[in-house]
């Protein structure tokens, strides 16, 4: 696996990627909304020769809301290095944020990969906040604290609705903004300030 194939399966693995037992190897899973498609399509030809086959449009019913919606969706081979990653990123059938969360993202590709995946600016500040809803507090202090050493940024913690997520304030959004920049696709632009 490349760095930059690692950066990406970092990102990926801390945002909306999941990992799935299959026999006695592991596939990754990429999902995203059809108006992710090129987003779906730039981590197909990242991942290439671990892609089982093309990204494919899909329907997928939400089961909160009842709704069908279209999706990009492809899958990994079933490979034994995957393996490695499963046992870093679940405990017990769920995904966690590592223990060594602060040496598995240190590239400002991962972290572009993650905030594509999960993050967005918000429109009522100059605020960028990451949806780290499923992860505890415990997880999301880990999180604070890598961002703090690997990138020098502050980020908050907020709760709300009873779940916890990440929140990079006005003062350190323009930093933030500026390390990931280069690496954010063009269709995914949109989330940065």
């Amino acid at each position: 696996m490349t760095r930059q194939q690692n950066d990406v399966l970092i990102g990926t693995l801390l945002g909306d990627g999941c990992l799935e037992l299959n026999g006695s190897k592991v596939r990754l899973r990429i999902d995203h909304s059809e108006k992710q498609k090129e987003y779906v399509e730039w981590k197909h030809h990242v991942l290439a020769n671990f892609a089982a086959g093309k990204p494919r449009s899909i329907k997928v019913l939400d089961k909160r809301t009842k709704r069908i919606y279209q999706h990009s969706r492809f899958d990994t081979l079933s490979k034994g290095l995957f393996v490695n990653y499963m046992r870093i990123f679940y405990k017990n059938g769920k995904k966690i944020v590592p223990q060594n969360v602060n040496r598995l993202l240190k590239n400002r590709l991962a972290l572009a990969v993650w905030f594509m995946d999960d993050g967005y600016n918000r429109n009522d500040c100059k605020g960028m906040r990451i949806n780290t809803q499923s992860y505890s507090l415990a997880e999301q202090k880990r999180l604070q604290d890598c961002m703090r050493k690997n990138f020098n940024l502050r980020v908050n913690i907020h709760r709300q609705s009873g779940k916890f997520n990440l929140y990079v304030p006005s003062a350190d959004s323009k930093k933030f903004c500026d390390l990931i920049a280069d690496f954010v696709l063009p269709s995914m632009k949109y989330k940065l300030l």
